[in-house]
């Protein structure tokens, strides 16, 4: 990609745009944003609690994912470096390489892990129209 015509320039928007995503995912976690989309009218309180607290971990844990990968796409064309825009598997090299990295490699995948679990058990529930 760094070989098209403005080649850099779309590196850096595209992780621009995944570290905005990545911010995003933050909120919305934090401030329970993601209730809003989901109809738990008819959950019983339990599956309201599993439903809520998974997305306050896993949106979050998505999110941190996808701010670190985007800030290697920024990185990338900054330095205009192709070897540093790596996906996934390089971002949680990089917060493995971190101080206290491998802490916060495993909140990490704590957090994809209950977003992947929240996902499940959203499926149960119809969205809000």
């Amino acid at each position: 990609m760094f070989g098209w015509p403005a080649g850099r320039w779309l590196v850096g928007v595209a992780g621009l745009v995944l570290v905005g995503v990545g911010i995003y995912h933050v909120y919305k976690g934090v401030t329970k944003h993601f209730l809003k989309e989901i109809d738990l009218a008819q959950a019983p309180p339990s599956a309201t609690r599993l439903v809520t607290r998974l997305g306050q971990v896993g949106y979050p844990g998505k999110g941190i994912a996808l701010g670190v990968v985007g800030g290697l796409f920024v990185w990338a064309a900054v330095t205009f470096d192709p070897e540093k825009a790596s996906g996934l598997d390089g971002a949680l090299r990089t917060i493995l390489d971190a101080p206290f990295g491998q802490f916060l490699l495993t909140l990490v995948a704590l957090g994809i892990a209950a977003f992947g679990a929240y996902l499940l058990v959203r499926a149960r529930y119809p969205e809000r129209t």
